[in-house]
């Protein structure tokens, strides 16, 4: 689920785009993830552990790493305003 539903907050349509952003994380990475941990990871991204977590990781996504990050973001303001945004931000 997405953070604000781990955290007991209200969920949104943006809400989706956290549960996007982990599954296009893990389709990439497979099994090959050195830590199981970094699954839960990815649903913090923008806390500073988990960012640190993350950082060596982020570099087998190549250019989708920064729409990932910006869609997993552990709080949805900081997502994007929609899927039609997130398509825009990269290039299609």
């Amino acid at each position: 689920g997405a953070p604000e539903l781990m955290g007991g907050g209200q969920l949104t349509a943006l809400a989706d785009q956290a549960v996007l952003g982990r599954i296009l994380f893990e389709m990439i990475w497979g099994s090959r993830l050195p830590d199981r941990r970094l699954r839960l990871a990815v649903r913090w991204v923008g806390v500073a552990a988990a960012d640190q977590a993350l950082a060596p990781h982020w570099s087998e996504l190549g250019k989708l790493a920064p729409l990932v990050q910006i869609l997993c973001h552990h709080q949805p303001e900081r997502r994007f305003s929609s899927l039609s945004e997130a398509l825009q931000h990269l290039g299609g």
